[in-house]
């Protein structure tokens, strides 16, 4: 149980810098760098100490949130420094995460106070003990060995929904926060999927994984949740409205109820393309498609009706790569639209489609000013670049 630090000569020498007799429950010592010059270790507790090798300075993070339980303790860690994530598996299988809170410019790399630095994450929960894990090298993926099992975990966006005085957040993989502000209410729903999409209506909560869907029934006295339906369903996005579900399945676009019995197919063409986003708003549905189009529906009747003939924005729009986004307003007579360009970075104008006159005008965020103000509809320099990431595509969207 001591901890040893040594320098290495280039003619390949050591010399011996430092020595930390360390004490633990267990004889297992896990020892991994947590940043320049920061060593993690943990000696199975449910803590892991960071020592600064640099001015000798040590703090401890702790296990310490509603996630997690008393008896629960540190058996591996290995740390990104690409993402400034420190892991921990522990004995009753939860992978938990600190993460770095990167400085300003100026500020120096560690506070005077740096445990406050490092925010603990909620966990993501697997089967077993965890024995080993390790993050892949550019691909957002976390190995987790059980030794019985390896997972293979996949960084995944946290995803919300608000709508009719309800308020749906994600904070782990399984686990939802929902509050039901008309009644003051706060529940905690703990899901039987791994959640990849949210969507709510006053009464009712949609999830999906892109392999089942689960619609959950919040209760008239806003105390719980209860399942009502639960259907296998490859589903990439989906809405609820009036009792119906529509969802993204492949090449159309299928109305559900909240049984999932198949009620209508919305088919698109090949020259449309697939369907790529959905919402809704009053008694209208509208979708963007990889081609570029945008539909809209009214949904007010028993089946759901065409409200307009489809616009193609690469006629309306110059330098239209991709859209990113399509938003109705609640009559159904205007579409918002944000594109990325040719270049894939996402365009800083916010396009609005009038449907009664037919016309695509903008407002142009980089420069403040609506296409009648805007001389030659451009960005100043690098505006778009500076506002947007690299990866700002469609389907990061």
């Amino acid at each position: 149980m001591v901890l040893g630090q040594f320098s290495v000569a280039p003619d390949g020498s050591v010399t011996e810098v430092n020595k930390v007799k360390l004490s633990g429950r267990t004889n297992e010592v896990q020892v991994a760098w947590a940043g320049s010059g920061l060593l993690g270790v943990s000696t199975g507790d449910g803590s892991v100490r960071l020592w600064n090798l640099d001015s000798g300075d040590n703090y401890v993070l702790s296990l310490q949130g509603p996630s997690y339980r008393d008896q629960e303790y540190v058996t591996c860690l290995s740390y990104s420094e690409n993402k400034k994530i420190l892991c921990a598996g522990t004995n009753l299988g939860s992978v938990a995460m600190w993460k770095f809170e990167e400085h300003k410019p100026g500020e120096d790399e560690y506070s005077s106070d740096p445990e406050k630095d490092w925010k603990l994450q909620n966990p993501s929960v697997i089967s077993g003990a965890v024995k080993q894990v390790s993050w892949g090298s550019t691909q957002n993926l976390l190995a987790v060995n059980t030794v019985r099992d390896v997972y293979i975990l996949n960084e995944q966006r946290m995803v919300a929904s608000y709508k009719d005085q309800v308020s749906v957040v994600q904070v782990s993989p399984t686990q939802l926060s929902v509050d039901v502000f008309s009644g003051g209410s706060h529940l905690e729903l703990r899901a039987e999927i791994q959640v990849r999409g949210v969507h709510n209506s006053v009464d009712h909560l949609l999830l999906w994984n892109k392999k089942k869907m689960v619609v959950y029934e919040i209760t008239s006295d806003a105390t719980h949740l209860r399942v009502v339906a639960s259907f296998p369903c490859e589903a990439e996005s989906g809405v609820l409205h009036e009792g119906s579900i529509y969802s993204i399945e492949g090449q159309s676009i299928q109305v559900h109820s909240l049984q999932g019995t198949v009620k209508q197919t919305l088919n698109f063409t090949e020259s449309e393309g697939e369907p790529i986003g959905l919402d809704v708003c009053g008694n209208f549905l509208v979708t963007a498609t990889l081609q570029g189009i945008v539909k809209l529906w009214d949904l007010s009747r028993r089946e759901a009706k065409p409200h307009t003939q489809g616009k193609q924005m690469s006629e309306a729009i110059k330098d239209f790569g991709e859209i990113i986004s399509a938003r109705c307003n609640c009559n159904g007579t205007r579409v918002s639209i944000s594109i990325a360009q040719t270049s894939l970075l996402p365009d800083p104008k916010l396009y609005i489609w009038d449907i009664e006159n037919d016309n695509v005008t903008y407002f142009n965020f980089a420069s403040g000013r609506s296409e009648d103000d805007d001389v030659d509809g451009t960005a100043p320099p690098n505006s778009a670049d500076s506002t947007s990431s690299k990866d700002g595509g469609l389907h990061d969207r």
